[in-house]
């Protein structure tokens, strides 16, 4: 009986294929809005020219990366949007839905778009229904898989409601395309065709045991770095930096890559990486390993385009989550200056001049302290450690209050943050009290101070502005 029932599936099908239907696409019931750019795809079989839309070169503009630049559809090529393929899509006028025209439901099940290493690719979703991407496959593998994943971004990025920034959305979990959207997909390799699976019957990453990405827990953390204009019309705000238990140096399988947004109006903040030879230079997403050999620098660039004389702000949200035995220190490049330490200062504003194209560079410094002792450590004696230190940041001279338990004599230390010591403060504090480091002479930075006695050591972070 079963096997009755397979083959009368299969006859049905077959008999669907002759049964041509019109199709549209609708942004997912929500339309298109005009004056926005759109991630789409041609849902028919044999392709369609954007000319049914509208008058191209004037009232609307569809366009694909071709790895090398942008091809623009004009009136007269006559060459139709491939199925699967991505596309932009903007308009003068606003539609309910774009006419795809008619489209036989069940043929062919699957389609090819070919992803060269270090690009972007933007794929779409050519079927009738929301697509799991997980069931998109590069040479038989699903996407979602861990094979597939060491070699590809696991990130589908689609342009957000704004239309001023991308949203990220993780391949290893369920993340839908509604019929005739797209989003690009960035390999790091050659990867040869990426093939749609037959709605239904593509592979699931839970089949062969599971995926160790997702179903082991990672360490690590998240800093996340937003900038905007202070009127609030133009941001940028999917920038992440971290540390990930699986992260390396270089790029892999955590980092996202940038993508330039359609608007010729923009904001955007990446953390560039010129040394990379895989043709993946600027980050969204910039993870990094566990292991710390001294300081890990971030540099981010803050690229502002067509955008003149407006204020900007930096910002930042996750700090709370990130363990206190990590410092964070934001430097302004441009201008060699210290501004502080991430957890003490607020929102760094910023005003954009004249130019087409303004960068302004900065640097994240973080530092990791092993074991971290200081006040109320169970290691160290009630009454001992370093309480304050102020001002902080500071010009030129710290001021540091500490206690001790009584008969214990103590030194305080400074060290830099590669770990060097620079100033011996005092051998032989006793009590409690307030100590002064006169940092005369020293470079701008962050720099330790290690209260020590014996096997006993309180630390204290102090930033020195000059």
């Amino acid at each position: 009986m079963k096997v009755k029932f397979i083959l009368f599936a299969l006859l049905l099908v077959f008999a669907l294929n002759s049964t041509a239907i019109s199709q549209s696409i609708n942004n997912g019931g929500a339309g298109f809005a005009a004056n926005r750019w759109y991630q789409i795809c041609s849902i028919n079989q044999n392709g369609v020219h954007p000319s049914a839309w509208g008058t191209l070169e004037t009232d609307l503009r569809v366009s694909i990366w071709t790895g090398n630049g942008y091809y623009r559809y004009t009136e007269g090529d006559g060459v139709p949007m491939t199925r699967g393929e991505g596309h932009w899509y903007y308009s003068l006028n606003s539609t309910n839905a774009l006419d795809c025209g008619g489209y036989q439901q069940f043929y062919p099940p699957d389609f090819n778009v070919y992803m060269m290493g270090g690009y972007a690719t933007m794929i779409g979703n050519p079927y009738h229904d929301a697509e799991d991407m997980r069931n998109f496959r590069i040479a038989g593998t699903s996407l979602g898989t861990r094979v597939g994943m060491n070699q590809v971004a696991q990130y589908l990025f689609t342009i957000n409601a704004n239309g001023n920034d991308y949203d990220l959305r993780s391949l290893f979990n369920a993340c839908y395309l509604e019929s005739g959207q797209a989003g690009w997909i960035v390999s790091y390799t050659n990867m040869g065709t990426v093939q749609g699976a037959f709605p239904g019957f593509g592979l699931n990453p839970e089949d062969g045991g599971g995926d160790p990405i997702r179903d082991e827990p990672e360490s690590g953390w998240d800093l996340q770095i937003i900038v905007a204009s202070s009127d609030g019309e133009y941001s940028h705000a999917n920038n992440k930096l971290g540390i990930r238990e699986n992260g390396t140096e270089e790029v892999d399988i955590n980092d996202a890559p940038e993508l330039d947004l359609p608007s010729s109006s923009r904001v955007q903040l990446f953390f560039p990486h010129p040394e990379w030879e895989n043709g993946i230079n600027n980050l969204t997403y910039d993870f990094r390993s566990l292991e710390f050999d001294g300081a890990k620098d971030w540099d981010f660039t803050v690229e502002v385009t067509n955008i003149e004389n407006t204020g900007f702000y930096i910002d930042w949200a996750g700090l709370d989550e990130i363990p206190e035995n990590y410092s964070l220190t934001l430097t302004d490049v441009d201008n060699d200056r210290v501004i502080g330490d991430m957890r003490n200062i607020g929102e760094v504003v910023f005003r954009s001049g004249d130019g087409d194209v303004q960068e302004f560079h900065f640097r994240v410094t973080c530092e990791y302290t092993p074991e971290w002792v200081g006040p109320g450590s169970s290691s160290l004696p009630e009454g001992f450690g370093l309480t304050n230190a102020y001002p902080n940041p500071f010009n030129n001279v710290v001021n540091l209050e500490y206690t001790l338990p009584m008969n214990q004599t103590a030194s305080l230390k400074v060290y830099d943050m590669s770990g060097k010591l620079v100033d011996v403060v005092s051998s032989s504090l006793k009590g409690e009290g307030t100590v002064s480091w006169n940092a005369n002479g020293m470079q701008s930075g962050v720099y330790m101070m290690h209260l020590e006695s014996g096997d006993q050591v309180s630390l204290k972070k102090v930033i020195l502005m000059q």
